[in-house]
């Protein structure tokens, strides 16, 4: 049986994904024109929430800041790992397939997100990240759901 870890997972969701940016490659579950059907000009909204053991500065990293190997002196990533991102700032090389999109400006990384008033219990921070609701709210369905409700009525909008 396979392991099944999170770079596993990554790489079949991205292989997943491969369908609707190839045209000619076989699409699952969805028509050729519907999976193509993504004008010139669209924005699209990847999001990739790694829970759990993802260390964020050894991912997007302040490699040029001296504090970095100063306090992390076993964990820092080497130099010659990191991937310069033109700014204060390094990816991993081993998210160098990201380095086109960030070069033509069709990623951004999004650091020290938050919400006001957190709350100490793990699995509702959980719930209120994905509901979108306040720390004091409690909503039973996801904000990605409420967007799309009021959304038109495409059931691949989401796909």
């Amino acid at each position: 049986m396979m392991d099944f870890d999170r770079r596993t997972f990554l790489r079949l969701g991205s292989a997943a994904c491969l369908p609707l940016m190839f045209p000619g490659v076989r699409t699952w579950g969805l028509d050729e024109e519907t999976a193509t059907n993504t004008a010139l000009g669209d924005r699209i909204l990847i999001l990739v929430e790694l829970q759990g053991g993802n260390d964020g500065l050894n991912t997007v990293i302040p490699y040029r800041d001296e504090r970095y190997k100063i306090l992390r002196p076993r964990i820092a990533v080497a130099d010659s790992k990191v991937m310069d991102l033109g700014n204060p700032l390094g990816m991993h090389d081993a998210l160098s397939a990201l380095g086109e999109s960030w070069e033509a400006s069709e990623m951004c990384w999004i650091l020290g997100l938050g919400y006001p008033e957190p709350n100490r219990s793990h699995f509702r921070s959980i719930e209120i990240w994905e509901t979108g609701s306040d720390s004091d709210e409690e909503l039973t369905d996801g904000w990605l759901s409420r967007l799309l409700s009021g959304a038109d009525k495409d059931p691949t909008r989401a796909a």
